[in-house]
């Protein structure tokens, strides 16, 4: 059941890009992981605005249904950060996971003013050099959004785990329209693979909800499928109707330019 948490640390589904003029909207999407054809869990992600440029991006989630009545477990990741109108400026990133007679606790900060990221675990304490562009595991997935609607395709990120600075590099594979709880939806669809791995997590970012990521793959060496796809969503203005009629069109235009 440890993959089900896998598939949180790569959704998005995911160095800062906004245009000035352009404040992150607040939202709330929810949600269902399956494997083996069987709904595992449920996932909240959300962002929240605090007030004085400052924002809290907060992923829950938890089993469901019948494997919780075997393998309860709930997971909580908030990651702070302020955005001065022209760049992001990561605070702080908070992990704990409870249940099943286990509890984790990871806490990383980011101090500029000594250039450094610190892990404040008690078990297993780091520190990584801080710099540009250097984001952990749950904040970058919501930079690859602003990147992506920035026009960036060359999608490549520094992330602070494990005592060590990692390096995700992430494949644009183009367009596909995909159907969802919400509708047909026009996205992008990404790819990243770890080196000499079969292991592998597909990702498809809605154009029309600011490349949020909608839904997920991710093919284990076995050969085991996981996947997430959004059930609900809150914010980004846009409605499912609206989107899906923006969706029939793009549809329309693509299928005049293949013919």
């Amino acid at each position: 059941m440890k993959n089900l948490f896998w598939l949180c640390v790569y959704l998005t589904l995911l160095g800062p890009a906004y245009a000035s003029h352009s404040l992150p909207q607040p939202f709330e999407a929810t949600y269902a992981l399956h494997r083996y054809g069987i709904k595992l869990g449920a996932m909240t992600r959300s962002l929240i605005a605090t007030g004085n440029g400052e924002y809290i991006f907060r992923s829950r989630t938890r089993t469901t249904g019948i494997v919780a009545l075997f393998y309860k477990v709930h997971i909580v990741e908030e990651t702070h950060w302020t955005y001065d109108g022209h760049a992001m400026r990561p605070l702080e990133y908070q992990y704990h996971q409870s249940g099943s007679n286990r509890v984790r606790d990871i806490t990383l900060e980011y101090d500029w003013t000594n250039g450094e990221i610190r892990n404040t675990s008690e078990d297993a304490p780091w520190r990584v050099a801080l710099g540009p562009n250097v984001y952990d595991d749950l904040l970058y997935q919501y930079v690859l959004m602003q990147d992506l609607a920035a026009g960036k395709r060359a999608l490549s990120y520094k992330i602070a785990a494990g005592g060590r600075l990692k390096t995700y590099d992430i494949t644009l594979l183009g367009e596909e329209i995909i159907d969802t709880p919400l509708g047909k939806l026009q996205t992008l669809k990404l790819q990243r693979q770890k080196p000499n791995s079969k292991r592998k997590t597909t990702v498809w970012c809605a154009i029309d909800l600011h490349y949020l990521a909608v839904r997920l793959e991710r093919l284990d060496n076995d050969g085991t499928i996981s996947t997430i796809l959004i059930e609900k969503l809150i914010g980004l203005n846009k409605s499912p109707t609206d989107t899906s009629k923006k969706t029939e069109q793009a549809r329309y235009i693509w299928s005049l330019t293949r013919e």
